[in-house]
């Protein structure tokens, strides 16, 4: 097959497998989870699943609601509120809020 005859990859997609590509951020992200051995279960499962579910590709950043986070993880959405907590505290995300009617956005902190 010749490259003429070869699917063009998209620029997000060659971006994405460089080494500051997203699958490389989104794995630092949950690395450095994985190396904070005083970190929770539950911390780290709701951090996994903002970096599987809700990272955003583009803005690299997550802003599920935290009823949706709750139902997604299988916990009540006051035990994923002391996660998150949780999960600033120790250095692993910023939360900003939005606004009053609107999710806070969590920001992947190194």
């Amino acid at each position: 097959m010749s490259d003429a005859d070869r699917p063009k990859k998209t620029t997000q997609a060659v971006a994405d497998q460089q080494p500051d590509g997203f699958a490389a951020f989104r794995g630092r992200w949950i690395e450095q989870a994985l190396d904070d051995h005083s970190l929770s279960h539950g911390a780290f499962r709701v951090l996994s699943c903002l970096a599987q579910h809700f990272l955003s590709r583009k803005e690299r950043k997550c802003w599920p609601a935290q009823d949706t986070l709750a139902e997604k993880v299988g916990m009540p959405v006051r035990t994923v509120q002391r996660h998150l907590s949780e999960l600033q505290e120790r250095g692993h995300i910023e939360a900003k809020r939005r606004g009053r009617d609107a999710p806070n956005d969590y920001i992947p902190t190194f």
